[in-house]
């Protein structure tokens, strides 16, 4: 995937399949009738561009989208000291550090951290429960 849509319409699901909320989101989706292209970074890299595109729809350094489970990841080098260029090479490499999965919707992006998260970030009802609409204000 070399850029992301340009026309704000598109809804991407990007995950990795070594994560277990990544794995369910994915499922959820290909159970629903909306439109939300998935992207398992395991079998399809994301460019560099993209990434950094991400972090800055999230308002967030890129080093904040990945989790690190084990310190064996990084006992060499102190993670704090990596350059954006290390953090890039690393999820290039390793893209199971992807543990929370990112959906963007148009112009807005979130990390996702869990099921209903998901849900409610791209409006798709819990099974079979339709979501509500925010409640009409009572005139007086």
């Amino acid at each position: 995937m070399g850029l992301l849509t340009t026309d704000n319409k598109q809804s991407i699901y990007i995950y990795s399949k070594s994560s277990d909320l990544g794995n369910t989101g994915f499922d959820s989706l290909q159970n629903t009738a909306q439109s939300v292209r998935c992207v398992n970074i395991d079998a399809e890299a994301l460019s560099d561009t993209i990434w950094l595109e991400i972090a800055d729809m999230l308002n967030c350094q890129l080093q904040h989208l990945f989790v690190v489970k084990t310190k064996s990841a990084f006992k060499f080098v102190d993670p704090k000291r990596y350059s954006v260029a290390d953090w890039l090479d690393l999820i290039r490499h390793r893209p199971y550090m992807l543990q929370q999965p990112i959906a963007i919707k148009k112009t807005v992006a979130r990390q996702v951290k869990d099921l209903q998260e998901l849900h409610a970030f791209f409006w798709i009802p819990h099974r079979g429960r339709k979501l509500l609409s925010a409640p009409k204000s009572k005139a007086q």
